[in-house]
């Protein structure tokens, strides 16, 4: 269904043969592995990572992948073929599974080989429960996450609405920013009056654009982040 958004989608990853063959002591081959879930309430809120952890998700990632999937043909049919197998499909290579606000059941597709040799390529797709085969345009398997961590938000500001409070709070190097009716940020804690409007929206230009570059196991303790040397709380319109 085009017009109804999708609120719930599964990845996941399959063991193939030949990386079976490189591990040593692999588990059976068509185990689903790396399995990502997102949810979202409708297609006016945001999108949730809920598996394997429950995060924020970068939207436009997850959008790209979304877009494409409900916008995407499939050609080159071929009807009732005798073995999935000789498609990549048993096993896939990977899972897609969607449910739109409209429809309100489970969908879902299996990917297997990438074929370079019919006419413009493709990857070969399966629906569940169809017994045919279909090629579909290859540019889908770049949207597909690489890692658990793919879909995760790395931005430290992901709203569109811009903060109106920053707050640096570590002993006698704290202080507070507040943006006033005026367009102006001032600084109150200490209070002066000469604060540097360039310098502070440079400061909330980085806020906006830079992102994490890798996710550690294990808790805030392990990191001496129980006990921070300095807290940064930003405030955004509309008290959040």
């Amino acid at each position: 269904n085009r017009e109804a958004p999708i609120v719930h989608l599964e990845f996941a990853r399959y063991l193939s043969p030949e990386e079976a063959a490189k591990m040593e002591n692999p588990p059976p081959v068509g185990e689903e592995s790396a399995v990502v879930v997102l949810e979202r309430a409708d297609g006016e809120s945001p999108w949730l990572q809920v598996e394997p952890v429950s995060v924020a998700a970068n939207q436009g990632a997850v959008d790209a992948l979304v877009t494409e999937l409900q916008t995407a043909r499939g050609r080159a049919h071929i009807d009732a073929p005798e073995s999935f197998a000789d498609f990549g499909l048993e096993p896939p290579r990977q899972r897609i599974t969607v449910v739109d606000s409209a429809e309100g059941y489970p969908q879902t597709f299996y990917f297997g080989e990438v074929n370079t040799e019919a006419d413009k390529g493709g990857v070969y797709v399966r629906k569940e429960g169809d017994a045919s085969v279909f090629l579909m345009d290859g540019h889908i398997l770049t949207l597909f996450p690489r890692t658990t961590n793919s879909f995760r938000e790395r931005r430290i500001l992901t709203r569109v609405q811009g903060p109106v409070r920053l707050e640096r709070i570590a002993g006698d190097e704290s202080y507070t920013l507040v943006l006033g009716e005026d367009g102006e940020w001032t600084m109150t804690d200490p209070a002066l009056d000469d604060t540097d409007p360039f310098f502070v929206s440079q400061f909330i230009s980085a806020l906006k654009t830079i992102e994490g570059t890798r996710f550690y196991p294990g808790g805030p303790a392990e990191y001496g982040l129980d006990n921070p040397e300095a807290t940064f709380r930003i405030t955004l319109e509309g008290d959040t």
